[in-house]
């Protein structure tokens, strides 16, 4: 007897003994040797069962400069901001509109990846606080765009609620609603084995907890997964941060190997407008009626955009400071002024249209100190610092 059929035998003798414990009739065990390497596999019968493939659940915390091509971005409504910061997923949904996951509107947007349908446990974390009702983060998962199980979590007004809800044919049943304890920080776990799920959290990716109504059973041909935000309800503005999404059995340790951004600090009214990777590109961005006046820090000199080489300790400052002159607005009576540019603070030799507009029952009756006239809109020429004064009258004010 050679040596690969005293393993044959062995092994088969091992199946059949762990298969009869269990209940489960082995037929077959095919031992192949390939390349000096052994391989196996066992077929049931149709009463048994075998293990189930792995999953090929992509790891990804995003710590990069592009998204990686087995996602997709998914914005129904086309009205979503979308950002790979090279640490982050930032998602930013519009107010006034609604972006759910519900009946008739399954608007949300979301990043999806193709994926085997199969046992898995997928791990997300969110960076981004709930503060205003109805405002939502999670993982959806998918058959199709009518067949799926949505796990998130939501802000209630005074609670945080996780929140599971499957779609059958486009119809949304909740499974679960839990209110759990408010966080910076959110974690989920979807664990699916078989046709039971399990839903976890916690706040700090460390201590996990779960409650009865959130195990559950429910077939599903899983095909796509991913993490969404969304809003609902008065449809509240929300930046979503996603900071990963991970398969359990495959995480990314450590998370965010490679330095590819840097915190910049502000003084004074702007933004700063940062690249990915290194050499870093910034670009500092004035408000109106401010100028960008310089770097510190790490970063010197007033140069726009600048660039600099980061190993992840670099701090930045940028600066930015009033324009020096101000324009000082007064109204005498019932109304406003409008201000094109809309500022009060102006370089040398800028121009600035000025609108008068009565409140009801007033009407504009001219301008008076460093602008004058009675046309309702004028143009000021900024070489100083000025005051103007918007003079309105009762309508039944003859004087």
């Amino acid at each position: 007897m050679n040596q690969n059929q005293t393993i044959l035998n062995s092994l088969s003798s091992q199946l059949r003994q762990y298969a009869w414990l269990i209940g489960v009739a082995v037929t077959m065990l095919l031992l192949t040797v390939m390349a000096g390497d052994l391989a196996w596999a066992a077929q049931a019968d149709a009463g048994g069962t075998t293990p189930p493939p792995a999953s090929n659940l992509l790891s990804d915390d995003f710590n990069q400069c592009a998204l990686n091509a087995r996602w997709q971005y998914i914005d129904p409504l086309d009205d979503s901001t979308f950002e790979i910061n090279g640490e982050q997923i930032v998602i930013t949904v519009p107010a006034g509109v609604t972006h759910d996951l519900w009946e008739g509107n399954r608007n949300a947007p979301r990043l999806l990846q193709t994926v085997n349908n199969t046992d898995f446990e997928a791990e997300v974390k969110f960076e981004s606080r709930l503060r205003r009702k109805y405002q939502l983060q999670g993982i959806v998962a998918q058959a199709d765009a009518d067949n799926l199980l949505r796990f998130n979590f939501q802000a209630d007004g005074a609670n945080i609620s996780l929140v599971v809800v499957s779609f059958s044919g486009g119809t949304p049943t909740i499974i679960a609603s839990e209110v759990i304890a408010d966080s910076t920080l959110y974690y989920m776990r979807v664990r699916r084995t078989g046709n039971q799920w399990t839903v976890f959290y916690s706040d700090d990716g460390t201590t996990w907890q779960t409650k009865p109504s959130l195990t559950f059973t429910q077939s599903l041909a899983l095909t796509e997964i991913g993490p969404f935000i969304g809003n609902a309800g008065a449809s509240p503005a929300f930046t979503g941060i996603i900071d990963y999404f991970f398969n359990t059995a495959s995480p990314i340790a450590p998370e965010d190997p490679v330095i590819n951004t840097i915190p910049v600090n502000i003084v004074g009214s702007g933004r700063v407008d940062k690249g990915c990777g290194t050499p870093l590109s910034l670009k500092a961005v004035p408000d109106l009626g401010w100028n960008f006046s310089g770097w510190s820090g790490d970063l010197s000199g007033n140069q726009n955009p600048a660039t600099l080489a980061i190993t992840g300790s670099e701090v930045v400052t940028a600066t930015f400071t009033p324009k020096p002159l101000a324009l000082n607005i007064q109204l005498n009576g019932g109304g406003t002024v409008r201000l094109n540019p809309d500022q009060i603070y102006f370089d040398n030799g800028e121009v600035v249209t000025l609108t008068a507009i009565p409140n009801r029952g007033w009407v504009f009756d001219g301008w008076s100190g460093d602008l004058t006239g009675g046309d309702v809109a004028k143009v000021l020429t900024m070489n100083s610092n000025k005051t103007v004064t918007a003079n309105f009258r009762l309508l039944q004010d003859t004087s």
